[in-house]
């Protein structure tokens, strides 16, 4: 009764709106919000600590006789799920054969790291039958006498009450980019702290089963929500050749018409004659930010000495630049949304007829590229200096569809909100972005000191000069010529294009290969190699690095030269981060020789010096990047998924 009448207080409270909100929020807030005042109501017997191996047997079933074909990854949110349903696409390699097979009510620990899950994950198979697991994870099922419960141990692997344990024998090895360095020995030695009675665990257990149940609900509607207001976007614009939108606002039944864009528009004559404004006022067009401050977008003002006979642009005008872009060659057309300003006479600013054009609708009309080329090019003509050869009043004579002027404001409100939200991820991205960059010049050692300006607490010692080829346990070498394969071998081929993402080489962005067998053997690739880039176009660009944190069959390009380091006292994604200071790269530059390519050889990079710390702090210092690194990725994700809205909401929302 009490438990029902817990969860009912909190269902009712203005809590649950975070629920709907918030996958994360509501998952982790009502579990560490609900524990402590459970705990104090039902606990009547004591706790006791216990060793993970009194209660629990490791698993190393294979999969030998492939009893299963599902490939499970773990997440800190939705558990052992799916890899296709997770990543869109499969992970795991083709043979899972050699990969441990997981049961139903077994509990896996995934050591990788993560902002959610900072000393790994621990969830039990709840959703299949059974699955496959790489043999990175630690697998285990409950003793038939181990005297635990299994809904509670579920609930306490959600707390971080076992984190001290994990921490204690994974500082004394390697916190490798992000994957812990424990051994299966030493997790099952960790001990935690649970009811001495089962039947206590047991109402624990239950509780939060039924929370998450719960959750799970609210999780669900979400998803419907979400999944029908997607499908919505796509039905609220006209298709090719029809005029009227699949689905439109409410109180809109009126085909759209197909009318001169002068019909909407006319010519602004307004000239800055009275010198009104001046060259901090002048404006420019963006394809990406639309009417901007030159000064502000640009850093300074292109305008000539006098600004006397440029146009002027008020708030709500409309302007078309004549000026070529890769993706617009007869120019764009832009909305000021901003403040008053003037522009060249290379622009031609428009005044939109009250009661027909909203311009903000008419910026949204041209977004994108297709339909704006399509508009521009029969009035288009291009000189030979590759300006554009039309008149303000001829760039209005194309046919344009638009609906009623009240139906575009709606329109152009939705799109407004939509670039609101886009804008305001952009801004988060671009922030994360910014303090990596800070960061790394004050995390690491500057301009010939021994000791970096920030340091994690704890940590005195000075840093040692080390050169490459010292931290290194084999000699550095090129990599081998790639035959693509049209037969998928499972071989991967890590090739240039794979140095330049920001955490680590993605397995999902490798080529596969023809090789095999000799050559793969020779090429040893291992997790925790580094890679390097041996050419580049300019000498700011050379030897950029990357690191290699999963398992797998790999050969490596003969364009890149590979860093073995010994991982003993060295942390690979510390490394590779460290490869790109500022201490660093000037040595590649100086190294590297210059002709039609800028290029460096291994020996090159093997006399070049880094600054190292003991082993403890660089695996801070990589964790911290890591987890840096996983934010900037999220949110340029959520960025490109709202980028990706935007562009199927203007190709299905105008005809």
């Amino acid at each position: 009764m009490i438990i029902e009448l817990m969860i009912q207080h909190y269902l009712t409270s203005p809590n649950i709106k975070n629920i709907i909100k918030s996958r994360k929020i509501a998952y982790l807030g009502a579990k560490f919000f609900l524990a402590p005042c459970f705990f104090m109501l039902v606990c009547a017997f004591s706790w006791e600590q216990r060793k993970l191996s009194d209660m629990v047997e490791r698993v190393t079933r294979k999969n030998e006789n492939l009893e299963s074909e599902l490939p499970l990854t773990i997440s800190a949110q939705y558990g052992l799920i799916d890899q296709n349903e997770f990543f869109d696409k499969r992970i795991a390699s083709r043979d899972v054969s050699g990969y441990y097979l997981l049961k139903k009510g077994e509990f896996a620990y995934n050591k990788s790291t993560s902002s959610d899950a900072p000393w790994g994950a621990v969830k039990r198979l709840d959703r299949y039958e059974m699955g496959v697991l790489s043999t990175l994870y630690i697998v285990f099922a409950l003793k038939e006498d181990g005297n635990i419960d299994s809904d509670f141990l579920v609930s306490y692997y959600d707390t971080d009450c076992w984190h001290k344990g994990v921490q204690a024998i994974a500082a004394e090895g390697a916190r490798n980019h992000g994957l812990l360095n424990i051994t299966p020995a030493d997790y099952f030695e960790t001990v935690l702290t649970v009811p001495s009675n089962v039947k206590e665990q047991h109402q624990i257990g239950t509780f939060f089963a039924k929370l998450d149940s719960l959750i799970t609900l609210h999780q669900r509607k979400c998803d419907a929500l979400q999944k029908f207001k997607k499908s919505m976007l796509q039905k609220m614009f006209p298709q090719n050749g029809e005029s009227v939108p699949e689905i439109r606002f409410a109180g809109f039944t009126d085909a759209w018409e197909q009318r001169k864009l002068n019909e909407y528009l006319t010519v602004s004559t307004k000239k800055n004659t009275e010198d009104k404004y001046d060259k901090t006022d002048v404006l420019s067009v963006s394809g990406e930010v639309g009417v901007v401050n030159q000064i502000e977008f640009q850093g300074r003002s292109f305008a000539g000495a006098s600004v006397s006979n440029y146009g002027v642009v008020e708030t709500g005008d409309v302007v078309y630049t004549k000026s070529p872009l890769r993706a617009n060659p007869y120019g764009i057309i832009k909305a000021n949304k901003g403040k008053s300003g003037i522009v060249s006479t290379l622009y031609a600013v428009y005044k939109t007829i009250q009661g027909t054009a909203n311009a903000d609708f008419i910026e949204c009309y041209f977004d994108l590229d297709d339909r704006l080329n399509m508009y521009l090019k029969p009035l288009v003509n291009i000189g030979a200096k590759h300006d554009m050869k039309v008149t303000d009043e001829n760039a209005l004579k194309g046919g344009v569809l638009f609906p009623s002027y009240e139906e575009q404001c709606q329109i152009a409100d939705f799109f407004s909100r939509l670039d609101t939200l886009i804008t305001l991820h952009q801004r988060k991205y671009e922030k994360l972005v910014n303090i990596k960059k800070s960061m790394l010049n004050k995390m690491f050692p500057q301009n010939g000191a021994s000791v970096p300006e920030i340091r994690f607490k704890d940590f005195t010692d000075l840093w040692e000069q080390r050169k490459l080829g010292e931290i290194a346990v084999e000699k550095l070498s090129n990599g081998v010529m790639n035959h693509p394969a049209s037969n998928a071998t499972g071989v991967r081929h890590i090739n240039v294009i794979n140095m330049y993402t920001p955490d680590k080489i993605h397995l999902e962005d490798l080529t596969f290969s023809s090789y095999d067998g000799d050559v793969i053997q020779k090429c040893n690739v291992e997790i925790g190699d580094i890679f390097l880039t041996r050419s580049s176009l300019k000498p700011e660009g050379i030897a950029e690095a990357n690191v290699l944190l999963d398992d797998g069959r790999f050969i490596y390009d003969d364009h890149l030269i590979r860093l073995k380091i010994n991982k003993n006292e060295y942390v690979p994604l510390f490394v590779k981060i460290n490869l790109g200071v500022p201490f660093i790269k000037v040595q590649f530059i100086s190294k590297s020789k210059t002709t039609a390519f800028t290029t460096i050889g291994q020996d090159d990079i093997s006399e070049c010096v880094g600054l190292f710390p003991e082993k403890e702090e660089q695996q801070k210092i990589a964790i911290f990047f890591h987890n840096l690194n996983t934010l900037i990725t999220l949110h340029q994700r959520k960025l490109e998924k709202l980028q990706n809205i935007k562009k199927s909401c203007l190709e299905k929302m105008f005809v």
